[in-house]
């Protein structure tokens, strides 16, 4: 399942067997990705902006794909109580007041936990075409890698 194209980097690419495709040969595969739609919508401001939105996608890309093959973690996940998943609510709530998410961020992480991968990505298009996003510069940004010139001594 392992995705040809990798979002922010090359570094998984030479790895014979790519980290999602074991995280799901474990069958951890769908709470990983709700995990990481989670992490990634909450942390695009600060940390990496459009790019963190792109990975998103690329995770709500693998659900979509586990929800098709009907992968057990996706099941197991489904399997839960209504009820269950209702009173999740309260917590995603909580989660998205105190780190004061958006309405489409929240709508992201909603649709993922419950499963609707296709209205968490329309969501995600929408926050995509925001100015915010649209308009995105980091907070700090990053070092260069390159040393600063000795200085020349002067005699």
């Amino acid at each position: 399942m392992g995705s040809n194209v990798q979002v922010g980097g090359t570094h998984y690419k030479n790895m014979k067997i790519q980290p999602i495709d074991f995280i799901i040969a474990l069958g951890y595969g769908w709470p990983f990705c709700v995990c990481n739609v989670i992490k990634y919508v909450s942390r695009w401001k600060h940390k990496n902006g459009p790019e963190d939105l792109d990975k998103v996608g690329q995770y709500l890309d693998f659900m979509h794909d586990l929800k098709k093959k009907n992968d057990p973690s996706y099941v197991a996940a489904m399997d839960k109580k209504r009820d269950v998943l209702y009173d999740q609510m309260e917590l995603i709530n909580q989660y998205v007041d105190t780190n004061i998410l958006s309405t489409l961020e929240k709508s992201i992480i909603v649709e993922a936990v419950f499963g609707c991968t296709t209205r968490a990505y329309i969501a995600l298009q929408q926050l995509k075409n925001t100015p915010e996003v649209m308009s995105w510069k980091p907070e700090h940004p990053k070092e260069t890698s390159v040393p600063p010139a000795p200085k020349k001594e002067v005699r």
